[in-house]
């Protein structure tokens, strides 16, 4: 009897006693507010993490060209190497011309003049076509080492610097074309009548005149749309 009292006594009191839900943040308005609140601050801190880890890998790795600026990075790397090929075959041409020259040209006033100008005016050519030669296969070699070595902010600093010296060397290509003439209308004086030299010269400085005009317009057309 006393046994049967007292499971009577728990199942009243169970039944009695309230129920505790699991989803209590449903059934109460405060404490649902609450619990978005936590979800909002966590979400946040989530957020502000993941921008961090992304500023350190980007402080770590540095701008990453894409695919596209790769391509438009080689390109312009390449243009650097003809310029430097084309200042290489123009050292070459000219270092010919001034082998060609011998004791026997430097017979008499007028012949020795012309010869000096003709060894002087070479002599320069040549030095100005290897300078643009160097500037140029440098700045190529360094460009694609920062590249293939993922430094593509060394890369970016790298070429901004250098801009002066290529500029430099673009100068030093174009006076190798005004050496050059300069060199064969010295070298018409030489192996030449006076007359045939004056009247070659004179048609060659009027078209070297033209051309310099047309290269000068190129040339500011490409500062005023392209560099500026």
């Amino acid at each position: 009897d006393e046994m049967a009292l007292t499971k009577n006594n728990l199942r009243r009191r169970s039944s009695s006693a309230p129920l505790l839900d699991t989803h209590s943040d449903e059934s109460d308005p405060g404490a649902k507010q609450i619990w978005q609140r936590v979800t909002s601050k966590l979400t946040r801190v989530n957020d502000a993490m993941r921008l961090m880890r992304r500023a350190q890998i980007d402080d770590t790795m540095g701008t990453t060209f894409s695919e596209q600026q790769m391509t438009r990075v080689s390109m312009r790397l390449e243009g650097m190497e003809s310029y430097s090929v084309l200042g290489a075959l123009i050292s070459g041409f000219s270092l010919q011309l001034v082998s060609s020259i011998t004791m026997a040209d430097f017979d008499g006033l007028f012949c020795s003049f012309f010869a000096a100008w003709f060894i002087l005016l070479g002599t320069l050519t040549i030095v100005a076509a290897l300078y643009a030669t160097i500037i140029f296969a440098l700045v190529s070699l360094h460009g694609k080492a920062c590249v293939g070595m993922n430094m593509d902010d060394a890369y970016l600093n790298y070429i901004t610097q250098t801009a002066s010296h290529r500029e430099t060397g673009f100068v030093a290509l174009l006076s190798c074309f005004v050496g050059i003439v300069a060199t064969l209308m010295c070298m018409l004086f030489m192996r030449t009548p006076t007359f045939t030299a004056s009247l070659v010269c004179f048609v060659s400085a009027c078209v070297s005149w033209i051309a310099a005009r047309r290269v000068k317009d190129i040339m500011h057309l490409a500062s005023c749309l392209i560099f500026s």
